[in-house]
């Protein structure tokens, strides 16, 4: 929005143009005065009538447009602002009107174009009354002129000089390998069971990927705007199972559950494509922390003991990356709806942790990293657990430990997405 400084330099050619002095019926010296002290509720009216008696003038215009942009009459401060530039081009004042225009209502953004349409000569001597009374008739030369209120395509400020919140939610697959190993290892382990075992069933749930909720604040800018956002992943639930329907006491279960929380700062450039919609491109840069817990859990097995319950709790941290783009629409002055995708980075390889076993206590509250173990004997990698102090390995891995590949475990939450948000301004 202008300010009182800028009057003077954006107008100060038309300032210079001839115009006759005030008489004591002219309004326009009583409506400088009060706008001088601010009063622009009162200067209005006094600026209308002097609009309405030198229609030429696009300095009386200009003052009357901004009276009215003070006092809360957004369109007709807009449709002023454009009989200004009308009258004396001016790139910035056309700016300034299509940003407001912006702001308004898809009905009031189309009420004001329609001001400008050609209009039906008048037949000589007619007079042609205003399209609107509460507003000064066009100048001379605006309708019929073929004069375009704004430009459709181009990037465009949509919510400037604003504050707003938005709230996401989306959807993110994801592919994960070290988890598709433990289905594996463990689906293949329970096949080599079928010989001696031939009841013995698999069953797995694996999610195609992650659920989350966004949410964070934005301040606009001219083609776009930049803010901050938090997210956070729902918790996901892997289970792999073997049991028997013939003996029902006999089961084992291995379940990965984890959550998500981050943050990131983002900006977004955004591209008009019609009236109240755009399209806008966002890169964010950020943080995001994990939290895993790994469980084994079994029942009637030949084991010792028959039923137990171990496993591991582990945290890790990641850089967060995006690009994303969509459609973003605008559903009235404060709010807008938007969806679309795009693609995200985060990659947790040092989940560090504490192992716990309610058979062994021995082995509880030791801090370790959760690795990914390859079988010596068929090459196959499952989920397991590495001290942080070696002399403890054997707690896990025997003596053998040197015969098996330990490598860290990589929860990799890279991913497309697919977003739906709703954003209010303050």
């Amino acid at each position: 929005m202008f300010r009182r400084p800028v009057v003077g330099i954006i107008f100060f050619c038309l300032a210079l143009l001839p115009s006759p002095a005030p008489s004591q019926t002219d309004p326009s010296a009583a409506a400088m005065a009060l706008f001088q002290q601010q009063r622009y509720a009162e200067a209005l009216p006094l600026f209308q009538q002097a609009a309405y008696s030198q229609p030429d003038k696009p300095l009386l215009l200009y003052y009357l447009a901004y009276c009215q942009e003070k006092t809360g009459d957004l369109k007709g401060a807009v449709l002023n602002f454009y009989r200004v530039d009308s009258l004396k081009a001016s790139p910035v004042i056309r700016s300034h009107a299509d940003k407001e225009k912006d702001k308004l209502s898809l009905e009031d953004q189309a009420w004001v174009e329609d001001q400008f349409k050609p209009r039906p000569t008048p037949t000589p001597g007619a007079v042609q009354p205003a399209l609107d009374p509460s507003l000064p008739a066009p100048p001379p030369g605006s309708a019929g002129a073929g004069y375009q209120a704004s430009p459709v395509l181009g990037p465009v400020e949509f919510l400037s000089g604003r504050f707003g919140f938005r709230a996401n939610l989306g959807f993110d697959f994801w592919n994960m390998p070290d988890l598709d190993s433990e289905d594996k290892e463990f689906f293949d382990f329970v096949q080599s069971q079928k010989p001696s075992h031939s009841g013995i069933t698999y069953d797995k749930t694996t999610p195609l990927g992650g659920l989350f909720m966004e949410g964070g604040f934005f301040g606009a800018l001219e083609d776009g705007e930049i803010g901050a956002k938090f997210d956070y992943y729902f918790t996901n639930h892997y289970l792999y199972k073997s049991s028997d329907p013939y003996h029902p006491a006999y089961f084992e279960t291995h379940s990965v559950d984890f959550d998500s929380f981050g943050g990131s700062a983002y900006g977004r450039l955004s591209f008009k494509i019609g009236p109240g919609a755009r399209y806008y491109l966002e890169p964010s840069l950020g943080v995001q922390t994990l939290h895993m817990i790994f469980n084994i859990h079994y029942e009637g097995t030949s084991g010792n003991p028959s039923g137990a319950s171990y496993g591991f709790e582990a945290d890790g941290t990641s850089l967060a990356a995006g690009l994303g783009m969509g459609w973003e629409f605008l559903i009235g002055k404060r709010f807008s709806f938007a969806f679309g995708g795009g693609y995200n980075y985060a990659r947790f390889n040092n989940l560090k942790g504490r192992f716990e076993d309610n058979s062994f206590p021995s082995r509880n509250n030791i801090p370790g990293q959760a690795v990914m173990v390859r079988d010596p004997a068929n090459g196959e990698r499952y989920i397991w657990f590495r001290p942080d102090d070696p002399s403890l390995n054997y707690h896990f891995y025997g003596s053998s430990i040197s015969n098996f590949d330990l490598q860290p475990m990589v929860l990799d939450l890279s991913a497309v997405r697919f977003t739906t948000s709703f954003s209010v301004l303050f």
